[in-house]
C-alpha cells in the first residue's frame, strides 16, 4: 500500500501559498501542454492551480470521488487498475499535455484508475465546476476535451487488441516496445529507449507474471530483437520487430 498522501487541492489560505497560478507556467510549449488556447487558460487563472509531486507519489486513487481534472505539465505518470483479488494491470503511461481524470469528472463518478508519478510531475488542477463553466463558454475547450477523450479511447482500443489478440507474451511485449519507440532515438533500424520500469511493472502492462516476462525478454534477446539491460532498452531492428509481432494488424 502506498504511504504517500493523496494530492488534495484546496482554496484556503494555507493551501494557496503552495500553489503557482497558470500564468506562472514554466512550460516552453504552453498550448501543447494545456491543450487549450492561452486565451481560455487565462480565464481559469483564478481557480486553476499548479502543483508538483515526487516520484512514487499518487495523484489520485481508483474509486476516489472525482473532484476535477489534472492536466499534466511535465513528467510522466502510471495509470493502473486493480481487481478485488488484488491483481494489478497498468492501463497507460500519461505524458505531458494529457488530462487525467477527465472521463470520471465529466461523469461525476469515481476515478477509474490509480495515477502515480513515475517521474517528478507538475500538473494543473481544474475543479469540476470550473471545467463546466469553461465548456459552457468555449467551443475550443469542448473540442480539446473531445480530442483528449478520443486519444484515451484509441489507447484503450490498442491495449485491448494487444491483450486479446496476441498469442504470446513476447508479442505483447513487442507491441509495447514499438509503442515506446516513438520516443526513442537511433538509426539504421536500431532504437534506443530509456526504460524506467521494473520487470514487475512491465508484466502489469502486458497482463503477465514477472517470471513469464523475464523468460520472454531472454528469448527476444537471444533472437536479437530486443535487449533490455537495466534502464536501457534497445530495439535492434524496428522493422523486424514489427514483422515478428504482426504489428500492422494494430494500426502500427
Amino acid at each position: 500500500m502506498l504511504e504517500h498522501q493523496i494530492i488534495t487541492i484546496g482554496t484556503n489560505e494555507n493551501s494557496s501559498q503552495h500553489v503557482r497560478k497558470c500564468d506562472g507556467c514554466s512550460s516552453d510549449d504552453y498550448e501543447r501542454c494545456c491543450g487549450l488556447p492561452a486565451e481560455y487558460m487565462r480565464q481559469l487563472e483564478p481557480i486553476a492551480v499548479r502543483r508538483s509531486v515526487d516520484i512514487g507519489a499518487p495523484i489520485f486513487f481508483e474509486g476516489q470521488e472525482s473532484s476535477g481534472i489534472f492536466i499534466l505539465c511535465s513528467g510522466r505518470a502510471k495509470l493502473s487498475a486493480s481487481s478485488p483479488e488484488g491483481r494489478v494491470i497498468v492501463v497507460g503511461i500519461a505524458e505531458p499535455g494529457e488530462m487525467l481524470g477527465l472521463s470520471a469528472t465529466l461523469n461525476a463518478g469515481g476515478y477509474e484508475a490509480t495515477v502515480v508519478a513515475i517521474e517528478r510531475c507538475e500538473f494543473k488542477f481544474v475543479a469540476i465546476d470550473a471545467l463546466h463553466r469553461l465548456m459552457s463558454i468555449s467551443t475550443e475547450a469542448c473540442i480539446s476535451i473531445a480530442r483528449q477523450l478520443n486519444h484515451s479511447y484509441q489507447a484503450a482500443f490498442r491495449q485491448i487488441c494487444s491483450l486479446g489478440m496476441s498469442e504470446t507474451v513476447a508479442d505483447r511485449l513487442g507491441r509495447l516496445f514499438l509503442e515506446w519507440s516513438g520516443n526513442g532515438n537511433g538509426g539504421s533500424g536500431t532504437v534506443h529507449i530509456a526504460n524506467p520500469f521494473t520487470h514487475e511493472e512491465i508484466a502489469e502492462m502486458v497482463g503477465a507474471s514477472r517470471e513469464t516476462v523475464t523468460r520472454a525478454l531472454r528469448r527476444m534477446r537471444e533472437s536479437q530483437l530486443v535487449t533490455l539491460k537495466g534502464s536501457k532498452l534497445v530495439i535492434h531492428d524496428r522493422d523486424r520487430l514489427r514483422r515478428a509481432v504482426g504489428y500492422q494488424c494494430f494500426g502500427g
